[in-house]
């Protein structure tokens, strides 16, 4: 299948082919981080389920060491909640951002009070205009 008219220039070639495998690239990267990062930072750092509940998606997909499970936005709190009061929180940061289309994939690392680390994996969404967090996944198995 020809793409292009055969009096293409080698120039235009070239150009067209440039464009066109490099635009979802610079898209990609002309995307800025979601605003919610820092109040995710804060709400992790701090160990705060209900700070972190006012950023969930109506339904949340949470993975944590003893388990996993979908719950609503009412729901994951009480969740949360429990895991951080069983590791509470020492300190979080985030090691690595990548916008994907419409959602944005965070990593970073989980300290907690008792020595427990875990690589945290959230992704979020846009829901309209406002990002929410879609999954949120605590791995101790997964620390690098």
């Amino acid at each position: 299948m020809r793409l292009l008219p055969p009096a293409a220039s080698p120039f235009v070639r070239a150009a067209l082919v440039a464009i066109a495998t490099t635009a979802p690239v610079a898209a990609a990267m002309a995307q800025t981080a979601p605003p919610i990062l820092p109040a995710l930072e804060r709400a992790l750092a701090q160990g705060r389920a209900a700070d972190l509940g006012r950023l969930l998606a109506d339904r949340v997909e949470v993975s944590l060491p003893d388990g996993s499970g979908v719950y609503s936005r009412a729901q994951a709190p009480f969740v949360l909640d429990r895991f951080f009061g069983e590791h509470p929180a020492a300190r979080f940061r985030i090691d690595h951002r990548m916008a994907a289309g419409s959602a944005y994939l965070v990593s970073g690392r989980y300290d907690a009070e008792d020595g427990t680390s875990m690589t945290v994996q959230v992704r979020l969404a846009l829901d309209g205009e406002t990002w929410t967090v879609r999954a949120l996944r605590f791995d101790a198995a997964r620390l690098e």
